[in-house]
């Protein structure tokens, strides 16, 4: 005889998509991601795992605004989470610039082992991206540029 426990046998909440818009303006970005995580509280996401979503969310969201756009204010950046079976869905969209050669840069981990002087300034975004988001796509159409991915978190 198979019993289940009480808390897999309560469903899960049910979450809408979550959606939020913002200008390519980096004192935006906070208030943007606070709005996405108010939306998912029905998940009871830990903390951590709020704040590797916080995290990338972050990372592409700056990376829109300063490439994307090359910092200049007023382009819209729009952003779609959706829990979903596997985690949740990300789709963030803007109509800047392409990405170069058409695809997200190759996050590489940058040698840490040199002086604190000979450190580089950047280049971990995609690399933290990489590593923490599954099923990451980008495409450019004629409305602009869509990043997809996934994040492992929830209790997917």
């Amino acid at each position: 005889m198979l019993i289940q426990s009480e808390a897999s046998a309560m469903p899960k909440p049910t979450v809408p998509v979550i959606s939020t818009s913002l200008t390519s303006d980096p004192e935006l970005v906070r208030g943007a991601i606070a709005h996405l995580l108010k939306g998912l509280d029905p998940l009871d996401l830990l903390q951590e795992e709020a704040s590797i979503f916080e995290l990338v969310v972050a990372e592409v969201i700056n990376n829109v605004i300063e490439h994307a756009y090359a910092n200049k204010p007023g382009g819209k950046i729009d952003i779609l989470a959706s829990p979903g079976p596997r985690g949740i869905n990300c789709r963030i969209t803007d109509q800047g610039a392409e990405m170069p050669d058409g695809k997200p840069p190759v996050g590489l981990l940058h040698d840490l082992d040199c002086d604190t002087a000979d450190l580089p300034e950047g280049g971990f975004g995609w690399f933290l991206i990489g590593d923490l988001a599954k099923d990451l796509r980008y495409t450019r159409r004629d409305d602009g540029n869509h990043l997809s991915f996934r994040m492992a978190i929830g209790g997917f």
